[in-house]
């Protein structure tokens, strides 16, 4: 029997807003393929230009991220009857923090060490002041300055999503409580595996 490729399955349910959603949170991750020279410099400023620009990630940028692309299809099936905007939201408010915390802690058993890991999670937040492309966002973890190109409009006391240095989405009261509520069923249904 052969195996459904992710890529293809997650492809098949994503809409251009899916893949454009998809894109913000993935965008800042692209200096780490650079790091990793699985991606060169002009490639990230490309991508991320794209996506500060409205464009949408085609099945080849898809391709750069074989693993976050093969956790979202776990993330997709888990969720089966939910929209794919959600299913990317939870894979990295959830999943993909919860795989960066297990690295960690492999890593740290080994004596390795690296600054930043906090940094490529993605976190709930309240924008504070804001201002030349940039909004101080409050999270769970304290203050820190998030770019704004990805979302048009962001404003004092605004409720949104920081993923890696950007804010990838502004979200509305009732939009923040959802994606919480599904964050925390699913989290509980990772437990009880």
């Amino acid at each position: 029997m052969l195996r459904e490729n992710p890529l293809d399955a997650v492809m098949a349910r994503m809409g251009p807003e899916d893949r454009m959603l998809f894109g913000k949170f993935a965008a800042p991750c692209v200096s780490t393929l650079v790091a990793e020279k699985r991606a060169t410099e002009e490639y990230r400023l490309e991508f991320v230009r794209k996506i500060s620009e409205g464009g949408v990630p085609g099945e080849d940028d898809l391709r750069r991220f074989p693993l976050a692309i093969a956790e979202l299809s776990r993330t997709a099936k888990r969720m089966k009857d939910e929209t794919m905007a959600d299913s990317i939201r939870v894979y990295f408010l959830l999943d993909h923090n919860l795989l960066l915390d297990k690295q960690a802690a492999a890593e740290h058993m080994f004596g390795i060490v690296r600054d930043g890991k906090s940094d490529c999670k993605a976190y709930l937040g309240i924008v504070g002041r804001t201002g030349a492309g940039a909004a101080n966002v409050e999270t769970e973890f304290g203050r820190k300055t998030y770019s704004t190109a990805f979302v048009n409009g962001v404003k004092e006391g605004d409720m949104v999503i920081a993923h890696f240095g950007y804010v990838v989405e502004k979200l509305t009261a009732e939009g923040r409580a959802r994606i919480l509520e599904k964050v925390e069923a699913e989290r509980k249904k990772l437990m009880s595996q």
